[in-house]
C-alpha cells in the first residue's frame, strides 16, 4: 500500500465528520474536469501526483460513507428491488443503465484476462450512507472473483449527441468507488452472507478490491483511434495512462484492469413484455485492453451461463 510516513490529506481526512469533495481533489475534480476534454490529454495524466492520488485513494477509505453505523444499519447494500426490472417506465435514454442490468442478467461467470473469472452481484450499486450522500454515486456494476475479491466495474458507453467520457475519468471513478467499497468490505461481506433471496452464495473476502473499465469497443476506438488533428491535440496518452495504471496497482494493492466488449447498441436490447425488463438479444464477446497503445486483444473465452450465485 502506499506510504502514509507523509501526513498530509490522509491525516486531515481522519477528522473529517462528513464526507467532503474537496478533500480529494484528483479524484474528484480532476476527474470531471476532463470527463471529455481531448486537448491536453496526454499533458494532464502526466501531470497527476501520484503520490498525492494514492494518498487521497486512502484518506477515502478513512473517511468514506459507510451504512454500518447505528443510523444506517437499515441501509442494505444490496437492494431487494433489483430484481432485473427497470424501476421507472420502462425504455428511456438511460442506455447505460439498462445496458448494466442487461449484463448482470446473463448470470454465470466471465472470464477475466489474467486468469480467473468474475459473477456479477449487482448493479447500481449503492454507496451513499443517510448523511453522507453529495457526490458519492452509485457503481454500475460489481462482481465478485472466485476468491471473493470484489469487482468494481466502471460501465461506459458511446453517447449519441453527447462527447464520451475519457479513459482517466472512468479510471478516478473506479478508484473512488473500490475505495470506498473496501473501506466497507465487512459490511457489504455480510449483506451478501445474509442476502434474503439467496442471490448470491459467495464470501465476498477482504482482499483489495478489482477496478474494472468495461467499455464496447467502438468506446475504446474512439479514444485509441483519433484523427490527426484530434491526435495532435491530446497527444499520445495510451502510454502514460497505461503507466499509471500499472503505477497504482502496485502502490494500491489493487488490480486494476480495462476490458473492451462486442459492440452493443439499443436496438440489442429487448425489454420484453412489460417493456421493464432490459435484456441482450446476443451476449457480448470480452476482449482485454492492454500494452502501452492499449490494444484490443483477442477474444477470451466466451460467457459460462448459469444461476447467479
Amino acid at each position: 500500500m502506499c506510504d502514509t510516513a507523509e501526513h498530509g490529506i490522509l491525516e486531515r481526512s481522519t477528522t473529517l465528520s462528513t464526507f467532503d469533495m474537496s478533500e480529494f481533489p484528483t479524484l474528484f475534480f480532476f476527474a470531471e474536469c476532463w470527463a471529455a476534454k481531448t486537448k491536453g490529454l496526454a499533458a494532464a495524466i502526466s501531470g497527476i501526483d501520484r503520490a498525492a492520488l494514492c494518498k487521497e485513494y486512502e484518506g477515502l477509505i478513512l473517511c468514506a460513507p459507510s451504512r454500518s453505523t447505528r443510523k444506517d444499519r437499515k441501509m442494505r447494500y444490496f437492494e431487494d428491488s433489483h430484481d432485473g426490472n427497470l424501476s421507472g417506465d420502462g425504455p428511456n435514454n438511460r442506455f447505460e443503465e439498462h445496458l448494466a442490468i442487461a449484463l448482470w442478467a446473463l448470470r454465470g461467470d466471465w472470464l477475466r484476462s489474467g486468469g480467473g473469472r468474475t459473477c456479477l452481484l449487482d448493479y447500481q450499486f449503492p454507496l451513499k450512507s443517510e448523511n453522507l450522500d453529495r457526490g458519492v454515486g452509485k457503481i454500475d456494476l460489481v462482481g465478485v472473483t472466485e476468491t471473493g475479491r470484489l469487482a468494481v466495474i466502471e460501465l461506459k458507453v458511446k453517447r449519441r449527441g453527447r462527447k464520451d467520457d475519457t479513459p482517466v475519468k472512468a479510471l478516478m471513478e473506479g478508484l473512488r468507488y473500490a475505495a470506498i467499497a473496501y473501506a466497507n468490505r465487512s459490511a457489504i461481506a455480510a449483506d451478501a452472507a445474509t442476502d434474503k433471496r439467496n442471490r448470491f452464495g459467495v464470501a465476498v473476502s477482504g482482499d483489495p478490491p478489482i477496478v474494472q473499465i468495461l467499455a464496447p469497443k467502438a468506446w475504446w476506438h474512439r479514444w485509441t483511434d483519433m484523427k490527426k488533428s484530434t491526435r495532435k491535440a491530446a497527444g499520445d496518452w495510451e502510454p502514460v495512462f497505461a503507466e499509471l495504471i500499472d503505477d497504482m496497482s502496485g502502490r494500491l494493492g489493487i488490480g486494476i484492469e480495462c476490458l473492451a466488449f462486442t459492440d452493443v447498441g439499443p436496438d440489442d436490447i429487448d425489454y420484453g413484455r412489460t417493456k421493464k425488463r432490459p435484456r441482450l438479444r446476443r451476449v457480448p464477446s470480452l476482449y482485454p485492453v492492454t500494452g502501452e497503445t492499449l490494444r484490443i486483444g483477442e477474444a477470451l473465452p466466451p460467457h459460462r451461463s448459469g444461476e447467479n450465485r
